[in-house]
């Protein structure tokens, strides 16, 4: 499932359940959660979903719970962080791709063998899930 980042975490999360087959109410069973609130997630109800919550539901549709986590807002301590998130979330796929770029170049040892850089082995195709 590539990423679509003008899509919502909610929006996210109902597309990915749609396509793996799984109903609303499977995805709260599996998630320990009421399938309203699965419902308001999807509807992007909440200003903020508790992580835990997110980390099931993550599981649940084999995502990357962390990719989630960005999503929410939530499960990044650091403000410099949250900062550049929210920003990235305003970015087209292109400008956040220049801004990945610029940072490999200005930090390239920082980068090398990280397993989390959501790229793939091309580095042509975005990634949020599991591998």
């Amino acid at each position: 499932m590539a990423v679509n980042y003008d899509e919502t975490m909610g929006q996210v999360i109902k597309r990915k359940r749609q396509q793996i087959g799984m109903s609303l109410r499977e995805l709260a069973k599996e998630a320990g959660v009421s399938h309203v609130t699965i419902m308001r997630i999807e509807d992007d109800k909440f200003n903020m979903v508790d992580p835990a919550i997110l980390t099931a539901i993550a599981d649940a549709l084999h995502l990357d719970r962390l990719f989630l986590l960005s999503l929410n807002g939530a499960g990044v301590q650091d403000e410099d962080i949250r900062i550049i998130a929210r920003a990235a979330g305003k970015m087209s796929q292109e400008q956040r791709r220049q801004m990945l770029d610029l940072l490999r170049g200005s930090f390239a040892e920082a980068f090398r063998n990280t397993g989390s850089d959501d790229l793939d082995d091309t580095e042509e195709e975005y990634l949020d899930e599991r591998i």
